[in-house]
């Protein structure tokens, strides 16, 4: 189970064409009882991502994916995506 406030990254699932995919920062504010899933607050790049986009969003029940797939999350050491720099 993941703790409350560990930092992870967060796979945008949406957005414009250059963000869509990338890494955002999220802080676990719920570990669910299922371990893989857990409810998130993930950051965005500002205007960058979009200027419909919250700064801030309120994730609930993301799901880990090692291969970070859109709309999951990740460990940050697990981070060699190549769309994690952006």
């Amino acid at each position: 189970m993941v703790p409350i406030g560990t930092v992870v990254h967060y796979v945008l699932p949406d957005g414009p064409e250059h963000v869509h995919g990338r890494c955002r920062p999220a802080i676990v504010i719920n570990p669910l009882a299922h371990a893989e899933y857990v409810t998130l607050v993930i950051w965005r790049n500002g205007p960058m991502d979009g200027a419909d986009q919250p700064f801030m969003e309120w994730i609930p029940g993301a799901e880990y994916s090692p291969r970070h797939a859109f709309g999951t999350w990740h460990r940050l050491e697990e981070c060699a995506h190549p769309h994690a720099e952006a």
